[in-house]
């Protein structure tokens, strides 16, 4: 540093390590923004890995009960309750006499549901049941369930059919 004062040795020292540490935070920020992006990418496909299997789940539930019903020997389903979650929210949904008694959110979806005409039909494909909540049973039952976020528990309850003659 021939020719320099010792004030402009001592600014020349100081504007290098300035620039190295200034190099060093921008190599951690694009490191940083490298990570996030594969994070964010991740994320995205453990979503719609979720969401796909929340519709498998919901296919193979709808058939389960389809099964159900078909081989409920002579009887009817009468009222069924579900127990489950709309979005975070811890919820439960009662059908009897043709009337759906549940929280407003639950509701307004199963609504949405039969607004949008909306079928159901078994994993073989073989019975269709167009989405409604005021009946038949089956359908409203299969209307609720596509309302919750997440399913705990459905109680069905049952009515010997009556055979008329």
């Amino acid at each position: 540093m021939d020719g320099l004062g010792t004030d402009q040795v001592a600014h020349v020292r100081t504007e290098r390590h300035n620039t190295e540490r200034d190099d060093d935070v921008h190599r951690r920020a694009a490191a940083a923004a490298d990570q996030a992006l594969r994070l964010c990418l991740h994320s995205h496909r453990l979503v719609t890995r979720a969401r796909r299997a929340r519709v498998r789940s919901e296919r193979v539930r709808a058939g389960a009960a389809a099964v159900r019903l078909r081989s409920a020997g002579g009887r009817v389903l009468d009222s069924f309750e579900v127990e489950g979650y709309v979005d975070e929210d811890r919820s439960t949904a009662t059908w009897r006499n043709g009337r759906l008694y549940c929280k407003p959110e639950v509701r307004r979806r199963a609504e949405v549901i039969v607004s949008m005409g909306e079928c159901f039909s078994g994993a073989a494909g073989g019975l269709i049941v167009q989405a409604s909540i005021e009946g038949p049973p089956v359908a409203a039952m299969l209307t609720t369930m596509r309302a919750f976020s997440r399913i705990v528990a459905i109680d069905m309850r049952w009515r010997r059919e009556v055979q008329r003659t």
